[in-house]
């Protein structure tokens, strides 16, 4: 597990938390839907997941704002690594052309 440090003492502790927090359930529930919008999670696999989890965070009032959130999240994520790769360039273009004409995520790759 690349999270899980061990001290000198023994004890274990994880490491690398930035996205873990204490909130809503449609916040940890809007990354999964989106993935399942960009085409990376199947209809099966989304399915499946809305089954073992519960609610499909889609028919939640706050899904368009986090929904909006979480797409501007990935943008910005990609922007830190799109400097010198042409690939990475050409789809955060995409991304931010998405973004600005409503028709994100169509066409969103995973770089």
């Amino acid at each position: 597990m690349e999270n899980l440090l061990v001290t000198a003492d023994g004890r274990k502790v994880f490491v690398d938390l930035e996205a873990v927090c204490i909130g809503p359930r449609e916040w940890d529930l809007t990354l999964t839907a989106l993935y399942h919008e960009c085409g990376w999670f199947s209809v099966e696999e989304y399915a499946d997941f809305v089954q073992a989890y519960g609610p499909d965070v889609r028919c939640s009032p706050s899904w368009p704002v986090l929904r909006l959130i979480r797409m501007l999240r990935m943008t910005l994520r990609l922007t830190q690594s799109a400097e010198n790769d042409p690939q990475r360039q050409r789809q955060l273009r995409h991304r931010i052309d998405t973004l600005r004409n409503g028709t994100a995520p169509a066409g969103w790759t995973g770089y």
